[in-house]
């Protein structure tokens, strides 16, 4: 699963060594868009347009940011 154009760019890169790279776009901030995509790769795989899957690596980033006027940035103990 990838956001935007960048599973389509990265599909193509590893591609050009001769292997089969697919990816399907999700909105990972909406639970609605993951759930999607899941649903068409589970389709892709009862088609049998994808090899059964071995395994599956996700990774996801997040960003804290205190917006609070004059919150401590650090939360934690008193310094």
């Amino acid at each position: 699963m990838a956001r935007g154009s960048s599973g389509a760019q990265l599909a193509a890169e590893l591609g050009a060594g001769g292997h089969t790279v697919s990816h399907v776009s999700a909105d990972l901030g909406s639970l609605a868009s993951v759930r999607s995509a899941a649903g068409r790769i589970r389709d892709r795989l009862d088609r049998g347009d994808l090899p059964p899957l071995c395994g599956f690596v996700g990774n996801a980033g997040m960003q804290y940011t205190n917006a609070l006027p004059g919150a401590d940035p650090v939360p934690g103990p008193e310094r």
